[in-house]
């Protein structure tokens, strides 16, 4: 399935209820999306996007990104799609985090 095809994954996700969802679709070859970066942010960044919030609604408990040495200090296309990958995931996670057991609010 296309990851930037939200409807799809829906879906996929509602009729088949993962407890975990491994992300590794991505653009990966440098010189290609050096020269094509757009295509590297929709399925690179839209895409991964798309499948952590479908993860989210869908109520999966675990969203494990494969990403990239790339993403540590990106001086590519690859690089900073990779990076703003996780900084999506990293911030779905806290929106959709579980509160402490000793949350009071």
């Amino acid at each position: 399935v296309d990851v930037t095809d939200r409807a799809h994954m829906m879906r996929l996700v509602s009729e088949f209820k993962p407890s975990i969802i491994f992300h590794a679709a991505a653009l990966k070859h440098v010189p290609l999306l050096e020269e094509n970066w757009e295509a590297a942010i929709e399925t690179n960044v839209f895409g991964t996007l798309a499948c952590a919030e479908v993860a989210a609604e869908c109520g999966v408990p675990q969203f494990l990104l494969i990403s990239s040495d790339k993403a540590v200090d990106p001086s590519s296309v690859l690089g900073v799609t990779k990076r703003a990958a996780e900084q999506i995931v990293s911030s779905l996670h806290e929106t959709h985090a579980a509160p402490p057991p000793f949350y009071t609010g």
